[in-house]
């Protein structure tokens, strides 16, 4: 008897799980599909997610498109760039918060973390005011790239996650006559590789799908990223084919990070609950 409900409960937990995995792929495989079909053809037919032929000329028309190339390269700059440089400066001011003291220090972290509380939507038009008009960042990377120099959230992670470091290594590469900065890259650095790769990740993926800045700072459609862009598609030509190429576009990026990267993002959550 135990036996046979054990297995009934094997094939209920299996086939529940295998229905909830069928909901969250079938969007993608519409999307695939969608991106192989013609417009004129995707809408009204009944099964509207198998294509009735295999269409090739959104991919030709995507990449032979000026534009299209040029989102492409766009979403690469406004993510891998914010990339590097948030990984340095959000390591270096947490870093540095959590084992230099100095008078202070305690405020500043406090301060910093205070920001976190305003939303962004009440900073959205000062921002747009100083970067349009004082630092005149219109169709400009600097519009997208300055903000992304850092960022409280990860600064306070890297905080956190440097305050459990032993400040026994950290002085006796001071005693050996380290400076500041090689102790920070030869010592420190490589002992947060796995908080660094999970803020590299994350960060990756957040700029990889930046939507309203780019909306906002951006009159150039030749300066647009694939997520602005593609979203522009419907409204330019109602070319619904094209908008499900676009998507396959943007997904295959953040799946191929996913599965190379994927204990990161286990990983990610556990550092979120790191104390300090």
């Amino acid at each position: 008897m135990n036996t046979k409900m054990t297995k009934l409960g094997t094939i209920i937990f299996w086939s529940g799980l295998i229905i909830f995995a069928g909901m969250f792929i079938f969007p993608f495989i519409m999307m695939i599909t969608g991106s192989f079909s013609d417009t004129r053809e995707i809408i009204p037919r009944k099964n509207f997610w198998i294509p009735e032929y295999i269409y090739f000329g959104n991919y030709k028309n995507f990449f032979a498109n000026s534009k299209s190339i040029s989102w492409v390269k766009n979403s690469f700059v406004y993510a891998v760039i914010p990339v590097i440089t948030g990984t340095f400066i959000n390591t270096l001011v947490g870093y540095v918060l959590a084992k230099k003291k100095f008078k202070g220090r305690n405020f500043l972290f406090l301060f910093f973390i205070s920001m976190m509380l305003v939303p962004g939507q009440v900073s959205l038009v000062p921002n747009y005011v100083m970067y349009t008009t004082v630092f005149n960042f219109t169709d400009s990377y600097a519009a997208i790239l300055v903000p992304g120099l850092w960022s409280i959230s990860n600064m306070f992670l890297m905080r956190q996650y440097a305050s459990t470091l032993p400040d026994s290594m950290i002085e006796a590469a001071v005693i050996d006559g380290s400076g500041d900065f090689k102790t920070f890259f030869k010592i420190v650095f490589p002992m947060l590789k796995t908080p660094i790769a999970v803020m590299g990740i994350f960060a990756f993926l957040a700029y990889w799908n930046i939507y309203l800045p780019v909306l906002i700072y951006m009159n150039d459609p030749g300066m647009y990223n694939l997520t602005v862009g593609v979203g522009t598609m419907v409204q330019l030509d109602g070319n619904y084919g094209m908008q499900m190429l676009g998507a396959v576009v943007c997904l295959v990026p953040v799946f191929i990070l996913y599965v190379f990267c994927q204990r990161y993002f286990v990983e990610g959550i556990s550092l979120s609950g790191i104390k300090g």
